[in-house]
């Protein structure tokens, strides 16, 4: 599991067995009246924009191919084809020295990238 950008508090996790792998992230921002259904938020959202960062979250799945990691489902469906490619990032401190970084999108469709600090992976025999 990997925690986000301190800042952002969000987590995703990318999880890869064989040559297939799963990304999830949470939300940007958490949802404002959380124990509404999700669907009635969205249809009493003031526009579009605000509707489509209430729906910003994602869950992937793709194949490895070489050195390519393509999206081949998601939940998202302007992700679908598109590369997952972590990559080191070296521009940001972390405390650990070492962090991920994900071409990722916004709200809208538009290239964001996600920063991404490691954490204990919790592997178990027989999962």
């Amino acid at each position: 599991m990997l925690p986000g950008d301190p800042a952002e508090g969000r987590t995703r996790v990318l999880v890869r067995l064989g040559s297939w792998f799963c990304y999830a992230r949470d939300r940007s921002v958490p949802l404002p009246t959380p124990l509404v259904p999700l669907v009635e938020q969205v249809r009493g959202a003031a526009d579009r924009a605000r509707a489509a960062v209430l729906l910003d979250c994602e869950v992937s799945i793709g194949r490895v191919r070489a050195d390519r990691r393509e999206i081949a489902d998601s939940t998202l469906p302007h992700r679908v084809g598109a590369q997952l490619q972590p990559e080191p990032n070296r521009t940001a401190p972390h405390r650990t020295g070492e962090g991920l970084r994900i071409s990722d999108t916004d709200p809208h469709g538009r290239p964001r990238p996600r920063d991404w600090l490691p954490t204990r992976s919790r592997a178990r025999s027989g999962c």
